[in-house]
């Protein structure tokens, strides 16, 4: 089960070219829709991952 509280995830670009799109805007405040799901291998590395909707840039 996720923590209730959980605030550090990784983000899950379904397609690569979704994730090349937003890689090159670290610390931007972005709005985000998707899938919450538990870390399950030793490659992820946070608790919980979101696979990624909708994304979108509400300030730089």
């Amino acid at each position: 089960m996720i923590p209730c509280d959980a605030q550090d995830f990784r983000l899950v670009f379904p397609d690569a070219k979704d994730y090349d799109s937003y890689r090159a805007a670290p610390g931007d405040i972005v709005s985000v829709t998707g899938d919450l799901f538990e870390a399950h291998t030793a490659h992820h590395k946070t608790a919980a991952l979101l696979t990624v909707k909708t994304l979108s840039v509400l300030a730089k």
